[in-house]
């Protein structure tokens, strides 16, 4: 099977066949393939992408400026598309109990809810909704974690919901005063809702304590019938706009740091210098300090911004020449602007998200 569709598998199953073994064979396979998806898809939202803070290094050279720039284009693309969405509430009436309705409105808090669902659709590409009622007798509405939350759907040609699963980590502290993390799955069916006890992913399963129901309550939202979020298809450009933009940053560091080139008669810099009284050349000890202490002056020099370069006349009675500078990797500006803004708008069309940023009016 193809990774990505193992990642985003709808689970089917007969609902005689959903013994607690089996029900924890599609939390194992939950958590060991969808799961990292799910957290990949998580971490672009919150700016934590993968692409540029993965590698232990992205420069061959030792030494040189190894920035990590990233750019919250994920949170940008999916708080933009919930809030052009719902970002103006949504408007429920019944033609008749207006007032309890608005009771469930005011103690769900549903404004505030719808956009916490759509949130999720576009971030994951798919979201949950439970209902129940509680002690006070109204309905209540909460969000699930889609990163432990999944329905089993039937196996007719129409598939039907017919068991919700939610497995929760919790840290428990054993007998030695050891914290270990374990799971508390929980199952709904349209009759029973089941809590088990602590257990370990791909362990066993015990029941704890269950209730009767009387309507299937748990809803899941699909953000399109692929069940992908809207960001999810340019994460492979967002990785190419934190490189070129981390690159950029990486040659003006490197830039402070360029080679000072020296040409000409070097040695005419040290003629009645000090550094070559009592020097003997055939010393190999003598000559290795005498390089050091000419290197030292040449920093020191550089170090108060000046340098005092010598000439010296040649055999055949010329002027010799001397020159310094800087040499530096060549940047090109125009270039490489271009073809950062180009993937910046790639990612803007292929969410089909619009560029809000100001840009100066042409001349």
């Amino acid at each position: 099977m193809d990774p990505f569709e193992e990642s985003n598998l709808l689970y089917q199953e007969d609902i005689t066949n959903l013994t607690p073994d089996r029900i924890m064979k599609f939390i194992f396979h939950h958590h060991e393939y969808q799961l990292p998806r799910l957290r990949k898809l998580d971490r672009y939202y919150k700016g934590q992408n993968e692409g540029i803070l993965t590698p232990d290094s992205r420069r061959i050279e030792t030494g040189k400026s190894d920035h990590r720039a990233v750019h919250s284009f994920g949170k940008y693309i999916a708080d933009f598309q919930t809030a052009y969405s719902v970002g103006n509430p949504v408007n429920v009436k019944l033609d008749k109990d207006d007032k309890r309705l608005d009771q469930i409105t005011r103690v769900n808090d549903l404004d505030a809810l719808n956009y916490d669902l759509f949130l999720d659709m576009t971030r994951y590409g798919r979201a949950y909704e439970y209902v129940y009622y509680g002690s006070d007798s109204i309905e209540h509405c909460v969000r699930l974690d889609p990163l432990d939350t999944f329905i089993i759907y039937s196996l007719d040609v129409d598939p039907q919901p017919i068991m919700a699963v939610r497995y929760h980590s919790v840290e428990l502290v054993d007998e030695n005063n050891k914290t270990i993390i374990d799971i508390i799955p929980e199952t709904w069916t349209a009759t029973e809702h089941d809590v088990y006890k602590p257990a370990t992913v791909g362990g066993a399963m015990y029941l704890d304590h269950s209730e009767i129901i009387r309507v299937f309550p748990v809803v899941e939202y699909d953000n399109n019938r692929f069940r992908t979020g809207d960001f999810e298809h340019v994460i492979s450009l967002i990785d190419l706009y934190d490189s070129a933009q981390s690159d950029t940053a990486n040659y003006m560091t490197d830039l402070n740091d360029a080679l000072l080139v020296i040409s000409g008669d070097i040695d005419a810099l040290f003629n009645g210098s000090t550094l070559l009284s009592g020097v003997d050349p055939n010393d190999p000890e003598a000559m290795k300090k005498l390089a050091q202490d000419k290197l030292e002056l040449i920093k020191e020099q550089k170090d108060a911004n000046m340098l005092l370069l010598k000439s010296r006349m040649t055999a055949t009675g010329q002027q010799t020449s001397v020159d310094a500078k800087y040499i530096n990797k060549a940047y090109d500006v125009s270039g490489t602007e271009a073809y950062k803004k180009r993937v910046a708008d790639d990612i803007h069309k292929f969410s089909h998200t619009p560029d809000l940023t100001d840009r100066a009016p042409m001349l």
